[in-house]
């Protein structure tokens, strides 16, 4: 995961080298910005509006899953994101000088402090002045350690078009709010013999959302969470075409993937949210899936993106429209 601020001097380069180390890795990558009581939209100025807005942006642009979390504590939001999703480095910039008299007061940066309280996970502090060369290095340095050993178990979770089933896909043609969602799609769950305590599960995915939304600002929702009594995972999808009445994002969400997992297997719990994340960052997809009016469509649609690749998706899609739909695609 990168820290961004809402005025880093060199966000836009923290936010390549990320995406560079990520790409060595072949690791999925979040870009966190944690906003303060005194950064909320109202009390901003426009100028670091505008500024945040584009490294938000750039983020989305270069492949990251962008989050804002709302907190007083920056380390210790950014270090509870990180043991949240497993994430195994954090890489944040390297902070402005501090004055002698504040290091006497006990004043420490927000690196320091995450380098203090960090366990498990390795703080990268990038001078982004220099990031290509120390990219390089730490990639050279994490790359084996970081990749699954060959001793270790393979969970195969499947693609995720074979967890859905056409009732487990809900379609939206009218405006609907977070509530009704995560409702709905938790039925839709249970109504195929799914042995659960609905409202105790909305009540944790509410509980998830007041701790930072996974309603994103790339128009994807993905609503998730750990259940006690749950053998395995089990997945919706749903599409709102009109848009969600109560998540104030950049661009309306027209996705929601909601996952439930067990409470004992994390790691599968994460990979599975990984997976899905890669699949709905398909553009081409997500475009098929707008235009969707069917669970059979949708279901259509995702079996021929994850077996054919975005490549072939895209080819095919281009070939099956006619000449108008192409120049107005």
């Amino acid at each position: 995961m990168v820290c961004l601020s809402s005025r880093g001097p060199n966000s836009a380069r923290l936010l390549r080298f990320a995406s560079r180390l990520a790409g060595r890795l072949n690791r999925n990558w979040y870009a966190v910005y944690v906003q303060i009581p005194s950064e909320e939209p109202t009390v901003i100025d426009a100028t670091t509006q505008r500024l945040l807005a584009d490294t938000l942006t750039l983020a989305n642009q270069l492949g990251a899953m962008v989050f804002t979390f709302k907190g007083q504590d920056i380390p210790d939001t950014i270090l509870r994101f990180a043991n949240e999703y497993h994430v195994g480095q954090i890489v944040i910039g390297k902070p402005r000088p501090i004055a002698l008299w504040r290091k006497i007061l006990g004043h420490r940066s927000v690196s320091e402090q995450l380098i203090h309280k960090a366990k498990g996970v390795t703080v990268v502090v990038v001078d982004a002045d220099a990031e290509e060369k120390l990219a390089t290095e730490i990639a050279a340095e994490t790359a084996t350690k970081s990749s699954p050993s060959a001793t270790e178990p393979r969970r195969a979770t499947g693609p995720v078009g074979r967890m859905l089933t056409p009732g487990r896909i809900l379609i939206w043609d009218h405006p609907v709010s977070k509530q009704d969602i995560l409702e709905r799609m938790v039925a839709a769950i249970k109504a195929e013999g799914v042995i659960l305590d609905a409202s105790s599960v909305v009540s944790r995915l509410r509980e998830r959302e007041e701790r930072g939304s996974t309603f994103l600002n790339e128009g994807v929702a993905l609503p998730h969470a750990r259940i006690d009594e749950l053998e395995a995972p089990h997945v919706a999808l749903g599409l709102t075409h009109a848009g969600v009445l109560d998540a104030p994002t950049d661009a309306p969400i027209d996705v929601v993937f909601m996952l439930l997992s067990p409470t004992r297997d994390a790691t599968a719990h994460l990979r599975l949210l990984a997976k899905a994340g890669r699949l709905l960052q398909g553009r081409e997809l997500r475009r098929a899936l707008k235009r969707a009016t069917s669970p059979d469509d949708v279901l259509d649609a995702i079996e021929r993106f994850e077996t054919s690749g975005s490549t072939a998706f895209a080819a095919a899609q281009a070939a099956s429209k006619g000449p108008s739909d192409r120049v107005l695609g």
